[in-house]
């Protein structure tokens, strides 16, 4: 597995109550996961623990909060260290040194599963059922087995002691950060290229629902970079200073790059890689760690499909978050796509600049000048996602045929986005 990454998941979804009023029955007679009674928790059920310290008298929570606290009690009786993040509740984290368990990133400021609500849920209203909101959040965790294990253990958990349900709104978010650390500068420009070459094809593993999202809004849409004309198009500075050139970006390569002014994929990259420690000022940017990630920051009040504004700031989880997978609860999926997200974070890590270089340039000429790129299954294989191509493969053939036309109709419109977003970028260019 790679080595020194953490990760944290966050799944949203709604749970089915039901109110405890005489002559309502419970539309699943058969399914013995309790629905009454949730709204309710008594004092001694929670106990003196610190980790569930309430500012307030139980009585003093919402309904939908008590739920939540439900839930966190459940992940607790199971053996997993969780707390439900409500209001009033204390911000107490407690005493990390009780967790033995040495997959924890104990650099994080959160060591717990959290239970909390969140406003993105859509109110469910097709259904016999009262649904609460509820974003299950693990701790930072690093990337091993044992923790892979917990993932499935908390799964196993919700999906056995409550009756939940994921529609179009709910999502799954995998943050992944380089283990307590700060991204370097270096790694930061070799993901951000990568995912911004690659996000089209990355989204078309997903649902259509997801794809047209204002919470997972295209980075290549929706970014400052993506509405902005001011670029620096000289790509031989996509180097490291002293670092060999590769073959492309220099003589022919570099030639043919400069001789199309329409080449806005290779524009994006040389504003993301012409970068340096130093905070100077090229262009419209500010070249410094922050102004790299303000660049793929949304130009609006949208969440972008990766969320990169965390790496920048001193009091908080310092990862990248993947925000474009639909939420579920099978555990197969949430597996694998842990472990992709994590892997490419750590193939842009240890890749050498040169070498990647190479590889993107291939991919945005064959983009800007309108030719195939890479298809995504193809994509994980050359960097060595074998595994997650084959488990992608499958899902791919045996899709829902309307699921997968809405897919490819969805990835179709993202695509002419782009295209008139760089129609945009030229005509800005222009008139500057």
């Amino acid at each position: 597995m790679p080595a020194n990454l953490t990760f944290g998941v966050e799944i949203e979804f709604a749970l089915a109550t039901l109110p405890d009023i005489p002559g309502i029955q419970d539309p699943d007679p058969n399914d013995g996961r309790p629905v009454r009674n949730l709204h309710v928790i008594h004092p001694s059920d929670v106990g003196p623990d610190p980790d569930v310290n309430l500012y307030y008298p139980l009585s003093r929570l919402g309904p939908a909060d008590v739920v939540r606290l439900n839930v966190a009690m459940k992940l607790r009786e199971a053996g997993l260290r969780a707390r439900p993040d409500i209001w009033p509740y204390s911000e107490e984290i407690g005493n990390w040194e009780h967790d033995r368990d040495l997959h924890y990133d104990r650099s994080a400021p959160e060591s717990k599963w959290t239970v909390q609500d969140d406003g993105t849920i859509n109110d469910i209203s097709d259904s016999a059922y009262v649904y609460e909101r509820v974003e299950l959040s693990s701790p930072a965790l690093w990337f091993c087995q044992e923790s892979i294990d917990e993932i499935v253990r908390a799964i196993d958990v919700i999906t056995s002691s409550f009756r939940v349900r994921c529609d179009q709104s709910c999502g799954l978010h995998i943050h992944v950060g380089p283990g307590g650390q700060r991204f370097s500068l270096d790694h930061m420009q070799k993901l951000f290229a990568f995912l911004w070459t690659f996000e089209e094809q990355i989204s078309t593993l997903h649902s259509a629902e997801r794809q047209r999202s204002p919470w997972t809004c295209p980075m290549r849409i929706s970014s400052w970079l993506a509405n902005t004309g001011r670029f620096d198009a000289n790509p031989a500075q996509f180097l490291a200073p002293g670092a060999p050139n590769p073959s492309v970006g220099v003589g022919q390569g570099q030639e043919s790059i400069e001789g199309n002014s329409e080449m806005h994929t290779v524009d994006a990259l040389t504003a993301i890689f012409n970068t340096t420690e130093l905070a100077v000022t090229k262009g419209s940017f500010e070249v410094n760690k922050e102004n790299l990630v303000s660049i793929i920051s949304p130009a609006e009040g949208n969440r972008l499909t990766y969320r990169t504004d965390l790496i920048a700031r001193k009091d908080t989880k310092r990862t990248v978050e993947f925000r474009q997978h639909d939420g579920t609860f099978e555990r197969e999926r949430i597996v694998t796509w842990i472990e992709t997200v994590v892997r490419i974070v750590s193939f842009t890590r240890d890749v050498s600049r040169p070498v990647l270089v190479d590889f993107l340039i291939e991919q945005a000429i064959k983009e800007d000048r309108g030719h195939a790129v890479m298809p995504i299954l193809d994509m994980f294989r050359a960097i060595g996602l074998e595994k997650q191509a084959g488990f992608y493969a499958a899902r791919l053939r045996n899709e829902d045929p309307q699921e997968a036309s809405a897919r490819r109709i969805a990835a179709h419109e993202h695509l002419l986005e782009v295209i008139q977003s760089q129609r945009r970028l030229e005509l800005l260019k222009g008139i500057r």
